[in-house]
């Protein structure tokens, strides 16, 4: 499964922006690459139990730590924004600060999960806003998957996230590269996707995404997906009309246009 294509405005700042809370510098290994790699060079740091105790005070009732499932956090019953937290438990994985609300305040996006299943692929996203020295909650989102993100600044000051995920299914591994607005968190926009298959009855590929490059504002990126490998399949169901070879190669690039993104030609 992958996120809904939705029209959506996206910029990228031009330079790390300083003064942001930084807990760890450990990047977060909750994204497991089976087979690509990543696109992005991740900004969400794994959560410590003593950063996650500061940062949960107003959202758990207590924080444990076992070996085989990490942290486990007991929540309150804080109403229907978190309607996605079952049996009150929510096990927290990884966090990234950053202002996205409004440019002024301070939120952290914490990647965990509940009791997701496949369809919602099997996690969700906290949001936190900081009130002076306290951390509370605003919502939690299941299948809002913010474990592999880098930040993106708009020109108001307020910041974006660009994520991916991989997933699979129905003999197709997908890579996904979309867009997250924190303050709309159900508006995902799927920006890019390579997706490989040995069989869709008629043909069989394979697809690579190429690493993330920002132009030099920030304010933009571009994104390569070839398709080094496709055949038809000698004994394929094509129907009357075959569907062609994709481009071996095509560029997409992004920027805050009306559109968001405008796919450049292939190459």
């Amino acid at each position: 499964m992958v996120p809904v294509i939705r029209p959506w405005q996206f910029v990228h700042a031009c330079a790390l922006i300083g003064g942001l809370l930084i807990i760890s510098t450990a990047p977060l290994k909750g994204q497991e690459w089976a087979s690509y790699k990543p696109s992005l060079r991740s900004q969400v740091a794994r959560l410590e139990r003593v950063e996650a105790e500061s940062l949960l005070s107003q959202f758990c009732v207590s924080i444990t730590d076992t070996k085989n499932v990490g942290l486990t956090c007991k929540t309150l019953s804080l109403g229907p924004a978190f309607a996605g937290i079952l049996d009150n438990q929510f096990h927290p994985k990884g966090v990234i600060f950053g202002h996205f609300l409004d440019s002024g305040s301070e939120g952290a996006a914490i990647s965990g999960w509940s009791a997701e299943t496949h369809p919602y692929h099997w996690g969700g996203t906290l949001l936190l806003t900081r009130d002076y020295d306290k951390w509370k909650p605003v919502w939690y989102k299941s299948g809002l998957i913010t474990r592999s993100c880098e930040k993106a600044e708009r020109i108001d000051g307020r910041e974006l996230l660009v994520c991916e995920f991989e997933d699979g299914g129905m003999g197709h591994r997908y890579h996904s590269l979309y867009g997250v607005d924190l303050r709309r968190p159900s508006t995902e926009l799927n920006l890019a996707l390579a997706d490989s298959f040995q069989s869709d009855f008629c043909s069989a590929q394979r697809q690579v995404m190429e690493a993330v490059t920002w132009g030099c504002d920030r304010r933009s990126f571009s994104v390569v997906i070839r398709t080094p490998e496709w055949h038809r399949l000698p004994s394929g169901a094509c129907g009357p009309h075959p569907p062609k070879r994709p481009a071996a190669s095509v560029q997409l690039e992004f920027d805050a246009t009306d559109v968001g993104r405008r796919p450049m030609a292939s190459r």
